[in-house]
């Protein structure tokens, strides 16, 4: 896959200050609907591009919660700018604060590609996903290049702040060659990737990568010593195929996955961006595994319309970012209609339960509202 028809089929790296996940919600102020603090921007009334710096951001994708520490850390992937910020402490950042830690650039002021090279360890060119272990490493979707790259501890390398990481210890999709960057070469195998864009980490430490271009989800066992992928769901069980809904539209089909979370159990949920669902995957999820439970589709999973019976509380339109918190509701960006949807108890409830972004209307998906500026409670 190009890199020119990469940004055709994901619109969102063009939209700045937008976070695709909704692990914020962890440090937010719980039972409402209205943020309390912002990265990326000086206040909530602005969105311009960013000054690369420690403060800037442009077109953010993916956040992770570092909890194997006190005080907590976060991670963020600012696509834009072919980087991941990190900032040492979750709960005390204000608006507009700086990042603590940068990965993929040699300082906080520089945004290229590949630091305008070629691949390599040090580099990332789009970050998306990012994840983090119980030991507090860090894995990041590095997207354009086709790879996901497996960081050890970021934080405990840094003798004091600001800090520039090294290279990455582990690289997932490129058979362990830090310098290549081509999609599914020479072939679709279990060794391979195709813009990656989702990561996740089970409780066992094994590692789940969201693979867009090949419309598949891979599981890796023991990924420190392990990149060949051991199981896949999306293609039948087979690692060579990447047919978008292989065989049809069915519970155990894909087309453009955006994103993966697990449950404090091991269950599985997928955004199936294309088919404007998303999927839950019942733990142990098996090679070739179908889905069990569907949200977007009221049920039915051999629909994929946007917003199938209109905008609503059971509707979604190319969902992307998802997490679940520690009471295991689940939290999904549906991005076409602006808005954030939260599903109590998603095993057994299908219908969200709260959105963010709309003013509370289910009914509703305007960019900010139908507002001009963004604010506080809108997206």
């Amino acid at each position: 896959m190009s890199r020119a028809l990469v940004t055709l089929v994901r619109p969102a790296l063009l939209v700045s200050a937008v976070v695709i996940g909704a692990a914020l919600v962890s440090v937010a102020m719980q039972g409402d609907t209205i943020a309390d603090r912002v990265l990326g921007q000086i206040d909530f009334v602005h969105n311009g591009q960013n000054l690369i710096d420690a403060r800037g951001m442009l077109g953010l994708e993916g956040v992770a919660i570092d909890s194997t520490v006190t005080p907590n850390r976060l991670y963020v992937a600012d696509n834009g700018n072919s980087r991941v910020l990190g900032y040492k402490d979750v709960t005390t950042f204000v608006d507009g604060g700086a990042a603590d830690l940068v990965i993929g650039q040699p300082d906080f002021s520089s945004g290229a590609c590949d630091q305008g090279g070629n691949p390599s360890a040090n580099d990332l060119c789009d970050p998306i996903g990012v994840a983090v272990d119980d030991s507090g490493n860090l894995y990041v979707a590095d997207s354009d290049n086709s790879r996901v790259l497996e960081y050890n501890a970021p934080f405990a390398g840094c003798g004091s702040f600001p800090c520039v990481v090294g290279g990455a210890n582990e690289v997932f999709g490129q058979v362990s060659n830090f310098t290549t960057s081509n999609c599914d070469s020479p072939s679709p195998s279990a060794s391979t990737l195709c813009f990656p864009v989702g990561v996740a980490v089970d409780l066992h430490g094994n590692l789940y990568i969201v693979d867009e271009g090949d419309n598949r989800v891979l599981e890796y066992n023991t990924p420190l010593s392990n990149t060949t992928a051991d199981l896949v769901l999306g293609q039948g069980g087979s690692f060579t195929s990447t047919t978008a809904n292989n065989g049809g539209l069915s519970a155990g089909s894909l087309s453009s996955p955006a994103a993966i979370a697990l449950d404090a159990s091991g269950d599985l949920y997928v955004s199936d961006g294309n088919n404007n669902r998303v999927l839950e995957y019942s733990e142990p999820v098996t090679n070739g595994a179908s889905a069990e439970l569907v949200f977007g589709q009221s049920g039915i999973f051999t629909s994929g319309a946007a917003n199938n019976g209109g905008v609503s509380a059971n509707s979604m339109s190319g969902p992307e970012g998802l997490t679940l918190d520690s009471n295991g509701n689940l939290y999904v960006a549906d991005y076409n209609n602006n808005r954030v949807l939260e599903f109590n108890m998603p095993l057994t409830n299908s219908t969200a339960d709260t959105v963010f972004g709309q003013g509370g209307s289910f009914s509703t998906s305007g960019c900010n509202q139908g507002a001009a500026s963004p604010s506080s409670s809108s997206l």
